[in-house]
């Protein structure tokens, strides 16, 4: 094949279609419903844990059921707007340098005594 065949073109790589949402995630006792309405003019309803959520900038971000997995959602279009913020600020986040020492020590299993120290700060602090 030489650069002046032009005649074949490649056919488009196949793309199966995505597996529907499936996990076992339960957001359990902190459970935070968010009503949001997408750029499609959807409603749609989220079902997280507001001790994994903080806000960034304009947006939300949440731990959400099934999967567990993390999704931003922009806080102009959330329906209980309020409820959401109230919920989120009582939820406090560790600094750069907290964060980097509870996550050292989460990883391996191990303690020490600014970790503990940290952890009575942080008790709900997730990863």
């Amino acid at each position: 094949m030489g650069i002046f065949d032009w005649g074949e073109k490649k056919q488009p790589k196949y793309k199966p279609p995505k597996r529907p949402l499936s996990g076992d995630y339960s957001p359990g006792s902190g459970a935070l419903e968010i009503r949001y309405k997408n750029f499609v003019d959807e409603d749609k309803t989220f079902v997280g844990d507001y001790r994994s959520a903080y806000i960034q900038g304009r947006h939300v971000v949440i731990r959400v059921a099934p999967t567990g997995k993390r999704i931003s959602l922009n806080l102009e279009a959330v329906q209980n707007r309020d409820e959401v913020e109230s919920r989120v600020a009582g939820n406090p986040r560790p600094n750069p340098n907290e964060r980097r020492i509870l996550h050292y020590h989460l990883k391996r299993g191990t303690s020490s005594p600014l970790f503990e120290q940290l952890r009575q700060k942080y008790p709900d602090y997730q990863p």
